[in-house]
This record gives C-alpha cells, sequence and structure tokens, in this order.
C-alpha cells in the first residue's frame, strides 16, 4: 500500500518507491508536515524539537509551553491571523469582518485511485496505479472546511496535491487566498531553480541561493506564460542534473500563478503556490 496510517499517532505517511511523505495531526489537531525526501520508514516527528521557541507567540491551546509555536513548526496547509507570520496557503475574510483562520485536524480517508478536479486540468491514473489520501481540517470558530487531496503515484514517484474549500455555514466567507500546495521543509540546506524565458528562449534555469525572507515567481498575464514557468525546484547546494537532493513542484494549470519561497529565522522553507 502507497499510503499507511498509524492510527495511534495519528501519523499519515505517503510512499512512493524512492520517497516518503510523512504528516501527523499532533495533540492539538494541528496538521504538521514531518518529512518529505528519501525512504526512512520511521517516524519522523523527532526531527521537530524546539527547545525554546519564546520567541514566537503560542496558540491558546498550548498554555505556557515555550516549545510550541505555529510560527515556527512546519505545517500542511497554513492559515492566516493565528500566529503563523509565514506566507499563508488560505486566507479568508468572515461575515463580521475577522481573517482568521484556525485549521485542525477533522477526519481522513483513503480511497483506491487518483482524485479528479471537476474543470481544471490534472494529472490522471488509473485505480490499480494510484492512492489517494483525504484529510478534513475545519476552522475552530466558524463553519470552513478545507479537504487535502494527496494523489500517490508509486511508479513516478510522484505526490500530487489540491485543496477543496468549503463553507459549510449560512454566513457569507470571502477567499482572498487558495493555494494548491503548502510545503513546508524543515530541515537542510537549499538552493532555488526556476524558469524564466521569452520568445524562442523559452524555460531558461536560473538558479539562486534562498536568501532570509520571501522570493517570488508569478505571471498575472492570464497564462502561466513563458516568462515565469509555474515549476520550481529546491536543491542542495552540491546536487547537479545527475546526482544529489531536489524537490521538485509543478502547478497542473495554465492560467495566471505565483510561487512564493520563504526562508525564516530558523533557516527552515515554506513553498506556497497556486
Amino acid at each position: 500500500m502507497a499510503i499507511k496510517i498509524n492510527t495511534e499517532k495519528r501519523i499519515f505517511t505517503l510512499e512512493t518507491k524512492h520517497t516518503m511523505y510523512q504528516m501527523q495531526a499532533d495533540t492539538y489537531g494541528v496538521l504538521r508536515h514531518l518529512w518529505y525526501g528519501a525512504k526512512t520508514g520511521c517516524d519522523m516527528s523527532y526531527l521537530q524539537d524546539y527547545p525554546d521557541v519564546g520567541f514566537s507567540g503560542n496558540p491558546h491551546d498550548a498554555g505556557n509551553d515555550r516549545t510550541y509555536s505555529l510560527d515556527t513548526l512546519p505545517l500542511e496547509y497554513a492559515g492566516a491571523g493565528i500566529g503563523d507570520f509565514r506566507v499563508p496557503a488560505v486566507e479568508a475574510v468572515h461575515a463580521d469582518g475577522s481573517c482568521a483562520l484556525d485549521l485542525r485536524y477533522y477526519s481522513h480517508a483513503v480511497k483506491q485511485g487518483k482524485y479528479a478536479i471537476a474543470g481544471l486540468p490534472a494529472l490522471y491514473a488509473g485505480e490499480d496505479e494510484a492512492e489517494t489520501l483525504e484529510v478534513v481540517l475545519r476552522d475552530t470558530a466558524s463553519a470552513v472546511e478545507v479537504t487535502l487531496k494527496y494523489g500517490v503515484l508509486p511508479e513516478l514517484d510522484i505526490v500530487t496535491r489540491c485543496a477543496e474549500i468549503r463553507n459549510l455555514g449560512e454566513a457569507p466567507v470571502t477567499l482572498t487566498k487558495a493555494a494548491s500546495l503548502c510545503l513546508d521543509m524543515g530541515q537542510g540546506s537549499w538552493e532555488w531553480i526556476h524558469f524564466y524565458g521569452r520568445h524562442a528562449m523559452e524555460r531558461q534555469a536560473e538558479r539562486r541561493p534562498l536568501l532570509h525572507g520571501i522570493q517570488e515567481s508569478s505571471s498575472t498575464r492570464g497564462t502561466s506564460s513563458h516568462h515565469q514557468n509555474p515549476t520550481v525546484l529546491l536543491c542542495t547546494p552540491d546536487c547537479t542534473e545527475t546526482s544529489g537532493a531536489c524537490v521538485g513542484a509543478a502547478l497542473v494549470y495554465s492560467g495566471s500563478h505565483q510561487t512564493k519561497i520563504e526562508c525564516d529565522q530558523l533557516g527552515q522553507v515554506r513553498v506556497v503556490m497556486g
């Protein structure tokens, strides 16, 4: 099976031929990203050992626990207005004018085959070629629900992602941002490769060390365009075309797009794409 679930620890592990993607719904229901990389076959939560992050605020649930902060934890799908000051994956304005989205684990399901996205382009696979994990998150104060869908194609070493956002209540909610991908990399030293271009010179690779702060690749032209391709690579400094570690993400969409990469105060990296 490509999807393995430890129900006691609420750990979700997605495995392809060579890689492992792992996340966990913690004590507070926060869906934390644990690992994406080579297969390890074990619980990777031990990597998130923060002895004191008192420089960042923590959620009310955590009380005076100085080791827990949403502003330092690698998250699966980051909301806004709740103490995580990094680039959010989703933002909304509620009927009362508040802008907070505090998304916590609600349920999950595993399905055979690869999920489809109505009316939008997507990667497709037969039922015997893929599995889908759906993780449902709900806002603690409103009726906003987010379903994260992960399609695992083991033989291709691919994990696909999308987010479905619903308002289950009667009060209106205005979405101001809804990204397809939020990927937090808590470990490693990374460089950034993106692809710019022009007519007859498409997809020119540009490689840069990540700066502390936010870097962006985007297009507002109504098409994905050759000016900035909706693809990004994070690679280790020693990575070449034939060896080394890298993580690639491609937005399967041909319209306007935005990719933001943030390197935070601890050297952790977040990629938000949509």
